[in-house]
């Protein structure tokens, strides 16, 4: 008989099998923060006495279009684990002065694709996507403004921070409109 072990802590979780004694690990699978990204997810797997507990460690990787594979072993745990490329998040914050902003993005290797709604108080909100590309990607600066019936819409590209984006501010009737949507998408009346 064996008995499972849980841990989550940090940003880490790792489900072991011990023996009933608790004090021999037979081994474990993990997902935890990537060693050299926080935005990336590492799931990982190892199994406990396979060789000279005194052998030392070693540690290995492979980067692919997809992730990292990284694969070893420390003393008798031999392990292996993947790191995709691909990554998500978000989340809410204060904007001084009042209001929030709440960003999306999600990414491959270091493409990133980003999503905004900044909502100044006492201001209709401001909608934003843009699409970043490697610090070595050239692009033209562009930038072009828009006066339309809805709101005023903005289009451009930047060379510093090589991205496309683009940006919507909603007038007061169009921005009306979108909450009555939001709300009856969300039940409310």
């Amino acid at each position: 008989m064996a008995k499972v072990k849980k841990y989550n802590a940090d940003g880490e979780k790792m489900t072991s099998v011990w023996n009933n004694k608790g004090d021999k690990r037979y081994g474990f699978v993990s997902k935890d923060r990537a060693y050299d990204d926080n935005a990336k997810t590492r799931y990982g797997i190892g199994i406990d006495n396979m060789g000279n507990p005194y052998r030392g460690a070693s540690d290995n990787e492979l980067k692919t279009l997809l992730g990292t594979l990284d694969y070893g072993y420390d003393g008798d745990t031999v392990y292996g684990g993947f790191t995709p490329n691909f990554y998500a998040g978000g989340g809410n914050s204060p904007l001084p002065g009042g209001g929030d902003e709440s960003t999306a993005y999600a990414g491959l290797g270091d493409y990133q694709l980003r999503a905004n709604r900044f909502s100044p108080q006492g201001e209709n909100p401001l909608y934003a996507m843009g699409l970043n590309f490697p610090d070595d990607t050239r692009i033209p600066d562009v930038y072009k403004s828009f006066n339309t019936p809805l709101g005023e819409l903005s289009l451009g590209t930047n060379d510093g921070n090589p991205n496309i984006g683009g940006s919507f501010q909603p007038n007061d009737r169009t921005n009306y409109y979108i909450q009555a949507l939001a709300n009856l998408l969300r039940g409310q009346r």
